[in-house]
């Protein structure tokens, strides 16, 4: 019996190990097959891939969409093996996707080495110049992406002949591309007819990308152009300001009838989709003003301008009724037809809920108390804005100690005694501090004895959890988590990614969602280690494991993720005979988990379960900041002074992944809200004191387990 056990664990530790490689090999198989014979799934997977390739990011999404057809696989397994010599005709070009090659040149040995995402050979493709050094694999299965040169010059002169540009003056103004429409079937039409293709933004001036939207756009029709206009909205604040964007629109309606009707709905969208933001912002209100008065003229001067009017009554009003922004329009407007009502921009369009549901968006004009203290440990307490920034934080303080700020500098010390200083320009310092630590008005004298004191830390007594299902906990958990991520306004995104001191904004409730992140990723080893007996404590480890199945259940990406980044935790992984007494189904249930876990090859397990599951409520945020910093900091926002709206399109389907989910709350479980329990249940997911030193942690694991000698 105990032989079959082993054979039984070891079985599923293959599995679970093949499981993590099949992705890998999905994904070779399908390089290694004709292009002719790859199926639509596998080109996206290969979309997918390259998208996140930084030897790529210079290519556009149309190029690199035409290279999931011609891209191929190539892998060595010997050290020392010769790619191509110095001379050679250029034929190819490289993408490492694992393994390390030596650059050689003729004299001088070698002169470098290249690692996983860097690229080779590309020049000597281009330029028809001779391979320029030799290139030798350096380790053991060297893996490779390759493209030929013959796919290459082929895809980029398909390419531009696909593309339309509009000049002025002999430069290009705007650039447009010619993309293949999904036929019923779901396949790609091989040629280009006006039946078949719709054109995409490129790149352009902000005035001509505005006025290519306003003048294609249906309003209150869903069109293609819609995802355009909403791509725009959510990401103008990276290449132009409101006050521009004001002084344009209010130029086009003034310049004629055509756009009146599109800049009215232009504003109406706007709102919707900035809702406080657009109200706070001085430039769009003084715009609103102006605005109001020019369409209350036109009304006086001809009635059919009423429903420009009527149009405009539609902007959001942040003390407005939460609803579904709707408008009636009559079938090809003859009178008397039948109305219908359409939900517009549904991609963007929500309201935070917050008010129902217990937890409310934190705005600009919040104020907050802060304990602010010194190197003695006494504080002194200052109430601002939480837009204040770290500068008006010291200058508040000093003036109530009656101390210089000049002198003065403000410290973050964390529950492990590391610190950090807060540049002065830094806004949100509220609820961008980390959990369990505490903030110090110090002098540069000073500093080196924060390292001696101690953090904000409480005594954490081990909960009663035990007692309460692992459902209830984890549908409070899945609410309250997106509760918090309702609360994020989209625009936080593009604050946090790009620097908020240069938007004059804030991201606390983005701030809050991180924090939030931590928070339940330090739960299960601070739960576990403060128990003692280790019946109990496999106890615990199993309650950890059905809440992660629950919340996988739930599609709560965030806070499965969260969970089980805790299960892995050094001080509870090390707990070999909890782990030992633990339930083999539980394990197998574990290692399953790791696989979703396993951050190789750029999250791909993740991103693979995801794409195969209906929807995700909460998306893994981390994931989703990463991905928006690589956009932004792997992207040019500017090419050849044009605004690189690819950019722009796919930083806004990043976002969008969060709005879908704020469209889909989780449905109220009565049963679960008036158990006996639902009160302290929902208090203990919401505030869950955790541990967040890993040192004590790693004490307190060694002390409930000793180990093993």
């Amino acid at each position: 019996e105990e032989s079959q056990q082993i054979s039984e664990e070891e079985l599923v530790s293959a599995l679970a190990d093949l499981k993590r490689k099949s992705p890998d090999a999905m994904f070779r198989s399908a390089l290694r097959k004709l292009p002719e014979h790859r199926t639509a799934t596998e080109l996206e997977m290969i979309y997918d891939e390259i998208l996140h390739i930084n030897a790529l990011k210079e290519l556009s999404n149309e190029i690199k969409k035409q290279l999931t057809k011609v891209i191929q696989f190539e892998f060595h397994q010997q050290v020392g093996t010769t790619l191509f010599h110095q001379g050679d005709e250029g034929r190819s070009w490289y993408v490492i996707l694992s393994g390390v090659v030596d650059v050689l040149i003729h004299g001088k040995g070698v002169v470098c080495s290249l690692h996983e995402g860097d690229d080779f050979g590309n020049l000597a493709i281009v330029n028809d110049a001779p391979r320029a050094a030799t290139i030798v694999t350096a380790q053991p299965n060297c893996q490779f992406l390759r493209v030929e040169k013959f796919d290459f010059v082929k895809i980029l002169n398909e390419v531009e002949a696909k593309t339309d540009r509009l000049k002025e003056h002999g430069k290009d103004v705007l650039i447009l591309e010619k993309n293949s429409l999904k036929s019923r079937s779901g396949s790609m039409a091989d040629t280009l007819t006006p039946s078949n293709y719709k054109y995409s933004i490129a790149r352009g001036t902000v005035d001509k990308i505005l006025e290519h939207i306003l003048r294609y756009i249906q309003p209150w029709v869903l069109t293609g152009m819609e995802d355009s206009m909403e791509d725009f909205i959510i990401t103008y604040k990276l290449f132009t300001d409101s006050k521009h964007l004001c002084e344009y629109l209010l130029k086009q309606y003034r310049a004629g009838d055509s756009l009146k009707k599109g800049v009215v709905y232009f504003v109406v969208r706007w709102s919707h989709i900035h809702t406080y933001i657009f109200h706070e912002d001085p430039d769009i209100q003084s715009f609103l003003k102006e605005l109001r008065k020019q369409v209350i003229q036109d009304v006086l001067e001809n009635e059919i301008y009423e429903e420009l009017q009527e149009d405009l009554e539609c902007v959001y009003k942040p003390h407005g009724k939460p609803g579904l922004l709707n408008r009636r329009s009559s079938n090809n407007g003859t009178s008397g037809a039948s109305q219908v009502v359409l939900t517009v921009g549904t991609s963007v369009q929500r309201y935070p809920m917050s008010k129902q549901n217990g937890a409310e968006p934190i705005h600009d004009s919040d104020k907050v108390l802060l304990k602010i203290y010194d190197w003695n440990n006494t504080y002194t307490t200052v109430k601002l804005p939480i837009s204040a920034t770290c500068g008006e934080i010291i200058a508040a303080a000093c003036e109530k100690l009656s101390n210089s700020p000049s002198d003065f500098k403000l410290v973050e010390l964390h529950e492990n005694h590391d610190t950090n200083e807060i540049p002065k320009r830094q806004t949100s310092v509220a609820t961008a501090v980390s959990l369990n630590s505490r903030l110090y008005l110090t002098t540069t004298g000073d500093h080196p004895y924060l390292v001696n004191k101690q953090s904000a830390s409480k005594t954490i007594e081990a909960s009663h959890m035990e007692t309460v299902s692992s459902l209830e906990i984890a549908y409070h958990l899945c609410k309250h988590n997106w509760n918090l991520m309702n609360n994020i306004h989209i625009l936080e995104f593009l604050f946090k990614t790009c620097g908020g001191h240069k938007f004059k904004w804030t991201t606390s409730n983005l701030n809050v969602m991180a924090r939030r992140f931590n928070q339940l990723a330090y739960w299960p080893p601070t739960e576990i280690c403060l128990c003692a007996n280790i019946n109990k404590r496999v106890q615990l480890l199993r309650k950890f494991i059905k809440w992660d199945t629950y919340l996988k259940m739930y599609h709560d990406m965030f806070g499965f993720m969260a969970v089980m980044i805790g299960i892995g935790n050094q001080a509870v992984s090390r707990l070999h005979d909890t782990w030992d007494k633990l339930p083999s189904k539980y394990r197998k249930m574990v290692q399953g988990f790791e696989g979703i876990l396993d951050p190789s090859r750029n999250h791909r397990n993740y991103r693979l379960f995801v794409a195969s599951t209906e929807s995700t409520r909460i998306p893994y945020f981390p994931l989703i900041m990463k991905d928006l910093t690589f956009m932004q900091e792997g992207n040019d926002t500017f090419k050849d002074d044009l605004v690189n709206f690819e950019k722009m399109r796919m930083t806004s389907k990043l976002i969008r992944q969060v709005v879908d989910g704020c469209r889909n709350p989780l449905e109220v479980d009565n049963l679960l809200e008036t158990t006996k329990t639902a009160g302290t249940t929902k208090k203990y997911a919401i505030t869950c004191p955790v541990i967040t030193n890993q040192v004590v942690l790693n004490e307190m694991s060694n002390t409930v387990e000793p180990k093993r000698t």
